[in-house]
């Protein structure tokens, strides 16, 4: 019997918040949270070679409402590739402002 060690290692990265399903009488307004900082871990080889791009944080929101929502993080948000694990991310909730979308008319 042969065993074979792999390195494990563990990797910070700050990624971009990618949000999507906005209801169409929405827009997000004021300053929304633009990253999440995310500790993830796995072999050192697949860490290496990890490129940030590769890297999702995506946050639905098709259930939020008009005003002030708060939306909870969770490690289902974050997309990476297979043999890759989260080890912490911060923040775990974040507070998106959403406002009535008004149509801008064309004039001719």
């Amino acid at each position: 019997m042969f065993v074979i060690g792999v390195r494990q290692g563990e990797v910070g990265l700050n990624i971009p918040i990618e949000y999507y399903s906005v209801p169409q009488n929405l827009v997000i307004s004021g300053e929304p949270p633009k990253e999440v900082n995310v500790r993830l871990k796995g072999s050192q080889r697949l860490l290496a070679s990890l490129k940030p791009d590769q890297i999702r944080v995506r946050v639905d929101l098709s259930n939020v409402r008009k005003g002030n929502n708060q939306i909870s993080l969770s490690e289902a948000n974050i997309d990476r590739g297979p043999g890759i694990s989260v080890a912490n991310f911060f923040p775990r909730n974040i507070r998106i402002q959403l406002s009535p979308a008004f149509p801008t008319e064309r004039i001719q």
